[in-house]
């Protein structure tokens, strides 16, 4: 920051005799002139508006006294405020300014939304039943969101959905069948969804295999692009009417740092590359190249979204740490001894899932107000993906290419992809994160 900036800064914190800055139970700032008996959302020495981002930090309540006055209680050091503590962190809303959201990497998704009431909110989560999944249910629930588990073996997900209800009875927990090895299977579970005609509020895409040898889904795709993206970027699309119908929804896209060793490119990109033959199979080039095309299709939604401000979507993707102590490589020797030299340095799956839930949960007008062409998240902290990830013309020709390909597989039971992109001329429903 320069100089001048600095003596900006310094102004802005000090206001005109008679002004005082408050806070909207929205976390919207505006200030009060007390001599004049007005109010306005401006800042009376710069002109730039002010907006709170997240919750109130860890272990801060907001309180209502008996006689209406509103207090801020530390409930770990045991102190008392008048004043929000979050002003202390707020935001320009300003085209000139850009701004980046932290959180300490040490909560949980659960520590990050304590203070969130979601009854009323519904979610879905793919691979549910356990890993991050798992923790991303457990914060969304115990907030009071109706989550639904979407989930291949219903046995262990209804096992994880009991371990849950025994944790906190009374928590609203769905476990529907989805086998992303199937794409008439994820057409069946879009369809329950749609005829339930439901709110859509939060739909993560989660789910991820890694394979070591070359496997065909039901559709005759190679396994761990179906899995790891086609799969999941179809139900989207057939949940898009949902997500759309909702206001100020949320699609997370969860990916890993993977998908810098991505190889695809604008020039070469084609359904063979994608969908690989054994000849062609690399275990490790799939993988990351499945990763590389989670985040392009986080790029194209964020275009097509911001091609129409009146949708209250946003899409964002995250990776959510590094050498998490989950089983997803756990059939590949070299990361099993890999992750047993890293456990005590990792994340914990329940910290993990931090960054996905604060995606979902975090005040609509933040995002509304961030750059557009951010849509990638490391851990705790807004992060520029690769380069590759960034190619707008590369994540068009996948987003082409995928269509095409769901189309071809998919005609026999289902038409809603060729009738081309549905994202207008939808009638939005209630509740604002």
């Amino acid at each position: 920051m320069s100089g001048l900036d600095s003596i900006i800064e310094m102004e802005e914190d000090n206001l005109p005799e008679g002004w005082e800055e408050r806070v909207t139970p929205y976390g919207k700032v505006y200030y009060a002139n007390h001599l004049a008996k007005m109010t306005q959302w401006e800042h009376p020495i710069s002109g730039k508006q002010k907006y709170l981002s997240g919750e109130l930090p860890y272990g801060w309540e907001r309180k209502i006294l008996d006689d209406g006055t509103v207090v801020f209680v530390d409930e770990i050091n045991q102190k008392k405020s008048y004043t929000d503590p979050r002003l202390a962190f707020s935001k320009h809303n300003s085209k000139m300014q850009q701004t980046t959201l932290f959180f300490n990497e040490n909560l949980t998704a659960l520590d990050l939304i304590k203070n969130r009431d979601l009854t009323g909110f519904y979610a879905i989560v793919i691979g549910a039943n356990r890993g991050v999944g798992y923790e991303i249910v457990k914060a969304l629930a115990f907030q009071g969101c109706y989550v639904i588990m979407a989930c291949r073996n219903l046995l262990v997900s209804q096992i994880a959905s009991d371990s849950l209800l025994r944790e906190k009875p009374g928590i609203k927990i769905e476990v529907l069948e989805l086998n992303l090895d199937s794409l008439i299977s994820v057409k069946n579970f879009a369809d329950k969804i749609l005829s339930r005609n439901l709110p859509l509020h939060m739909l993560f895409l989660n789910a991820a295999i890694f394979e070591t040898e070359h496997k065909l889904s039901r559709d005759n795709i190679e396994l761990m692009f179906q899995v790891n993206y086609l799969a999941q970027f179809y139900l989207a699309r057939l949940l898009m009417r949902s997500l759309i119908r909702t206001e100020n929804s949320r699609l997370v896209i969860l990916t890993c740092e993977s998908h810098r060793g991505g190889n695809l490119s604008r020039t070469d990109i084609c359904s063979s590359m994608l969908n690989v033959t054994k000849s062609d199979f690399n275990c490790l080039q799939v993988y990351c190249n499945t990763k590389l095309c989670n985040l392009l299709f986080a790029n194209e939604m964020n275009r097509r979204l911001n091609k129409n401000n009146e949708l209250n979507l946003i899409c964002k993707s995250c990776h959510p740490g590094n050498m998490l102590p989950s089983k997803l490589f756990w059939n590949w020797l070299p990361f099993r001894c890999l992750s047993l030299v890293t456990e005590k340095f990792s994340k914990s799956l329940a910290q993990a899932a931090a960054c996905p839930v604060m995606l979902a949960t975090e005040n609509f007008e933040y995002f509304k107000n961030d750059k557009k062409d951010s849509f990638y998240w490391n851990s705790s902290a807004e992060c520029n993906p690769s380069e590759e990830a960034c190619d707008s013309v590369l994540a068009y020709r996948l987003w082409e290419i995928s269509e095409a390909m769901l189309i071809e597989h998919t005609s026999s039971f289902d038409d809603y992809l060729s009738q081309g992109d549905q994202f207008s001329s939808y009638t939005k429903t209630s509740n604002n994160l």
